[in-house]
């Protein structure tokens, strides 16, 4: 699906990218703020995309992606993106307890539809650029 002018969002990011003051600002649970330029976001976006080439994903798969909301959620979505996948955001649940049951729920979705892999990355502390894939 193309925007207004016709272009995607791939397209969109890669000139929002050359406005080094443009990003995103981000608040997390502590409320401290973060800034992220879409120079950045695109640049960690494409080594996604490209890890993701590189195990098989193929143009218009689809890709479930489980994140918190965060950094490493736009650098997924766009690296998905990037590699010419739709990406699938299926939210992790708010509350840890609950953690079993939206598993089990997660799982029968997946088994529902065609599917490759899950992405998750910096949902733990000190796990910036973990991965699980789920096959």
């Amino acid at each position: 699906m193309s925007g207004v002018n016709g272009d995607t969002l791939q397209a969109l990011l890669a000139r929002a990218a050359t406005f080094p003051a443009a990003g995103l600002r981000l608040i997390d649970g502590a409320e401290r703020e973060s800034f992220h330029s879409w120079a950045a976001i695109r640049e960690r976006a494409a080594a996604v995309a490209g890890r993701l080439v590189a195990s098989g994903v193929a143009p218009g798969e689809r890709v479930a992606l489980v994140f918190p909301t965060g950094a490493p959620f736009f650098d997924a979505f766009f690296g998905v993106l990037l590699a010419g996948a739709v990406p699938v955001p299926l939210y992790p649940p708010v509350r840890l307890g609950r953690l079993a049951e939206y598993r089990e729920r997660t799982a029968a979705m997946l088994a529902a539809e065609p599917h490759r892999r899950v992405e998750r990355h910096g949902d733990r502390p000190g796990q910036q650029d973990a991965e699980e894939r789920i096959e």
